[in-house]
């Protein structure tokens, strides 16, 4: 059965062709899918920050075109760069379990992040660290990144025909054998629909469809999945 990489999002709120890989293209091995789980990080909430969401870094790009980006400290020294060594996938020895999703065999690197002016905070540990503004990197809010990505859930949040805990559950659902393309976000919830581009949703017959809370209580909730 076809795995997929996945990330449990659960924290504050607050890419042409060649040697490079897109993600869709990567082969998923069991051995590795089983680690593929976002970190659980918070993130600080400084007052002069706005625009809250995440950074994602085109590492595929990166790769394709040979280039860098680097990470400052807030004093604007070099923390660290995210490169290519010896031809691998682009990557830095410091994130590592230390930002929202570091998968760098399958350039998936992903920072919580605030923009301010023209650059971004992003944190990186129990540490806030600089991105600017630069053509390999795109700043999302969250629930842009909410609906950019296939996502799963379970019993503890499941699946409604409306958005509120006073609708009907859908019942008679396997939700280990489910993804879901998100749809639409409405306050914390979003509209999901079973991807047929994923296995586990039918080929035919009832449509499978309602909705899911994506956070709760300020925090995320929503498990995510970057690839079937």
């Amino acid at each position: 059965m076809k795995k997929n990489l996945f990330a449990i999002l659960i924290m504050p709120l607050f890419f042409c062709c060649s040697d490079a890989q897109t993600i869709k293209e990567k082969k998923l091995t069991s051995s590795k899918l089983s680690k593929l789980e976002s970190n659980d990080v918070k993130v600080d909430s400084s007052s002069n920050l706005t625009k809250e969401g995440v950074i994602l870094v085109y590492a595929d790009s990166l790769h394709i075109s040979s280039k860098s980006v680097t990470i400052y400290n807030l004093d604007n020294t070099v923390f660290s760069q995210i490169k290519s060594t010896n031809g691998n996938e682009p990557s830095s020895n410091f994130l590592k379990n230390k930002i929202l999703a570091y998968f760098p065999d399958y350039y998936v690197i992903h920072f919580n992040a605030k923009k301010q002016n023209d650059n971004y905070i992003v944190q990186v540990g129990n540490e806030m660290k600089k991105l600017k503004q630069n053509q390999f990197i795109e700043f999302l809010t969250w629930e842009e990144y909410v609906l950019k990505f296939f996502c799963i859930t379970n019993e503890n949040n499941p699946l409604y025909e409306n958005p509120t805990t006073d609708s009907k559950i859908v019942m008679g659902l396997n939700y280990q054998q489910l993804n879901f393309t998100c749809l639409e976000v409405n306050g914390d919830w979003v509209k999901v629909v079973c991807n047929k581009d994923c296995e586990g949703c039918p080929s035919s017959g009832k449509l499978i469809t309602g909705w899911i809370k994506w956070k709760t209580n300020g925090k995320i909730i929503l498990k995510q999945r970057y690839a079937c």
